[in-house]
């Protein structure tokens, strides 16, 4: 049933630009507080790796909630919500290896597995609170630790892939002129 009406709807329908616009927005937003508000409390300023990690949390917990409301809505799987995940795993990891001077898969791959650790513990917690993914049992503080550490190290592994391919389509573009 939720199936069809995803498959139908036009790639280019207003609500779907409508969507990706709003998405945009908040995760602009979020960076830009982070931005203003980090220095000020800290006196350091906010180093470009930060920014990526901060943009890829908001949009990491900008989509757990959205999966979380389709899948509650629409009746689909709330597991589909992975996919997102990773892409946004792998585009934090590219943007992470473009903006470091150095070291740049090993930085990335560190971003990934930042993002990934607020993603392992708020994932469950978003998805508990919006509906679809309520456990039937609770799980023991080890279940929570293991699937944690389990999604820290795919989010770490995602974003350093990313950032090799990145990395070496950089230097092969500029061999190339």
């Amino acid at each position: 049933m939720g199936v069809s009406r995803l498959t139908c709807a036009r790639p280019n329908s207003l609500s779907r630009r409508l969507l990706i616009s709003w998405l945009d927005t908040i995760t602009r937003s979020w960076t830009l507080a982070l931005e203003r508000n980090l220095p000020a409390m800290t006196g350091v300023p906010l180093s470009p790796l930060l920014r990526v990690t901060g943009a890829a949390v908001g949009a990491i917990l900008l989509s757990n909630a959205l999966i979380a409301l389709l899948s509650r809505a629409l009746g689909i799987s709330h597991s589909w919500g992975v996919l997102g995940s990773y892409a946004i795993y792998a585009a934090a990891g590219s943007y992470a290896a473009r903006v470091s001077p150095h070291r740049q898969v090993l930085r990335a791959a560190l971003v990934g597995a930042a993002v990934g650790l607020v993603d392992g513990f708020l994932r469950w917690a978003v998805s508990v609170a919006a509906g679809p993914g309520r456990p039937a049992a609770s799980p023991s503080a080890a279940g929570w630790v293991s699937v944690a550490w389990f999604v820290i190290t795919v989010a770490g592994g995602i974003a350093a892939v990313a950032a090799a391919l990145s990395v070496h389509r950089s230097r092969h573009q500029a061999s190339a002129l």
